[in-house]
């Protein structure tokens, strides 16, 4: 690797010296591209599994908020961590920034298991409780069944790769997540149709790629080929440690978990139309994903700068970083959304062709997430700006604005009032209320940065943009 790579002096120039254009572009692609490929192998598993029938196509979707409260917890320490990392590098604490990161590794670990653990024992019930269907249940026991096994790797792997793109390692990111990747989208196939496993083939493949993933991140970190250290002999359960990871990572705590019970509760609005609203939720929730992970790897192309500006107090490219980034984001999303409302029913075709249904009510789901889907470029960026520099409260109550504070009630009240028509709009709905939060919230925040600005133009004068 270069010395950048493992070098923190190198590091910090590169941060804060490099124009930001250059910069949040040349970490953004490979971390696109590890989103990308990551969200096509998730709909390499819908597109494999849809084979197999309508009720396995909607498995994935049903298991899912029980996978959403693993990812909650791991993305709490993830994100936690990485951000407060990034601002302690940036602040030339090193050693503090290697006990961060050890700290919420091996939590992760921990909390993988006991959940992982739990989440076997009462496996049943909670597919049920996740909108489960009687013909959906056992396809949705076996997926779930085989993701579980590999909780401790896909918590820690999470972490692992939040930390290392937050030190602006973003190749070694991508490459932990493209080589996971490419191993499900080989295995894929071989589990489901040569080794005839079905359902239980596209759940192993899966748990076998993020093994991998995590094989390639923690060996990387434990060699010393980066900048960030991981070694026991930093683990501290100190509750300033785990309180700065905490306060930073419970947006995404409250987010995903809250999530998970916005998507229990429209598994099981949708649930009452039959299994092919369930199938076509499931197929959207993968195909916007696509977006969104793209939107997010820009997102996390501008993260790294961000957390390292901040902590540095150049408060003039952490605002230059935010404009470039919301230019960029908001043109592309438009045009890739106006094109998937174009095709849309060409689109879920692609899943199940033979199910005239899926591909009637699936059509109208995907059209009603992208209309509004442009509208995201502000919530998504805002929230990355919030994160890397530490304002938890803010970022808070993004996350708890879209997956609960205003999901949640619309998923309550407008299937009672438009029947199927409210379940396919809950979501966008709730997207849009929370732009018009975010965009207030990112108001108030740039006037707050002008302020800390003014008051650092004396050290910050000689910084380069």
């Amino acid at each position: 690797m270069k010395r950048t790579d493992s070098d923190p002096q190198a590091r910090y120039i590169k941060m804060t010296t490099q124009p930001i254009p250059s910069l949040i572009v040349s970490m953004a692609v490979p971390a696109i591209c590890s989103q990308i490929v990551t969200s096509l192998y998730n709909l390499a598993d819908t597109y494999f599994v849809g084979s197999i029938g309508t009720s396995a196509t909607a498995a994935p979707g049903v298991a899912m908020p029980l996978l959403m409260i693993i990812q909650a917890v791991s993305l709490m320490l993830a994100m936690g961590a990485g951000s407060l990392a990034a601002r302690q590098l940036g602040a030339r604490q090193e050693e503090d920034a290697n006990r961060t990161v050890s700290t919420a590794f091996f939590l992760s670990v921990m909390v993988g298991t006991v959940i992982g653990a739990f989440s076997l024992a009462a496996l049943e019930p909670i597919m049920v409780i996740c909108g489960a269907t009687p013909t959906i249940l056992p396809y949705a026991c076996d997926y779930a069944f085989w993701i579980i096994l590999a909780t401790p790797f896909y918590s820690a792997t999470f972490v692992l790769s939040a930390v290392v793109r937050q030190e602006g390692n973003v190749r070694l990111s991508v490459i932990g997540t493209v080589a996971g990747a490419v191993v499900n989208c080989i295995l894929d196939p071989i589990l489901i149709f040569v080794f005839d496993l079905g359902i239980v083939g596209a759940a192993a493949a899966t748990s076998l790629s993020q093994i991998v993933s995590f094989g390639i991140l923690f060996s990387h970190m434990v060699s010393g080929r980066c900048v960030l250290k991981l070694g026991w002999r930093y683990f501290s359960l100190r509750w300033r440690v785990l309180w700065e990871i905490f306060k930073v990572g419970a947006p995404d705590l409250f987010r995903n978990g809250l999530l998970s019970v916005a998507n229990i509760l429209l598994n099981n609005a949708a649930a009452v139309y039959g299994d092919a609203p369930l199938a076509g939720m499931g197929i959207v929730t993968k195909l916007v994903n696509v977006l969104v992970m793209m939107l997010m790897g820009f997102g996390q192309g501008y993260q790294p700068m961000c957390g390292y500006c901040f902590g540095a107090k150049l408060y003039g490219r952490v605002k230059e970083g935010l404009w470039f980034s919301l230019r960029v984001c908001l043109t592309a999303m438009a045009a890739l959304s106006a094109t998937a409302y174009l095709l849309a029913p060409g689109i879920i075709a692609v899943f199940r062709g033979d199910d005239p249904a899926v591909i009637e009510v699936g059509s109208r789901i995907l059209r009603a997430h992208v209309a509004v889907l442009p509208l995201a470029t502000v919530t998504v960026i805002a929230n990355m700006l919030f994160q890397s520099c530490g304002r938890a409260v803010k970022s808070g109550m993004i996350a708890l604005s879209r997956n609960g504070l205003l999901l949640i009630p619309m998923i309550l009240y407008l299937p009672r009032a438009f029947q199927l028509d409210g379940v396919i709009w809950a979501q966008p709905a709730a997207d849009v209320l929370t732009f018009a939060a975010a965009l207030l919230m990112l108001f108030h925040e740039l006037a707050r940065l002008r302020a800390l600005e003014r008051q650092a133009a004396p050290a910050g004068a000689g910084e380069v943009h």
